[in-house]
């Protein structure tokens, strides 16, 4: 792990320290939560606007050219697709 140090506004801080009151946690536990689920909520955005330009070059127009795509990826790379099936 390492050690950062940061200034928050007061409102900010004060946000946190409700989170954290709320759900048992300590102020550094909160903040650390917190981070963490901005950093999750940006990553799951990226992928979803990766999948949307994906759909939108590949021609995908129903549920079952999806399933079709998701087949042919597994057939194409089986450790990848273990992997993300476990």
């Amino acid at each position: 792990m390492t050690t950062l140090t940061i200034t928050l506004k007061e409102d900010l801080e004060q946000q946190i320290e409700q989170f954290a009151d709320g759900s048992g946690l300590s102020l550094e536990e909160a903040a650390v939560e917190l981070l963490q689920r901005t950093a999750d909520i940006r990553r799951l955005r990226a992928l979803r606007k990766k999948g949307r330009e994906y759909v939108k070059h590949a021609s995908v127009e129903s549920k079952e050219d999806i399933h079709k795509a998701v087949q042919e990826w597994r057939e194409e790379t089986p450790d990848k697709a273990a992997g993300e099936r476990a």
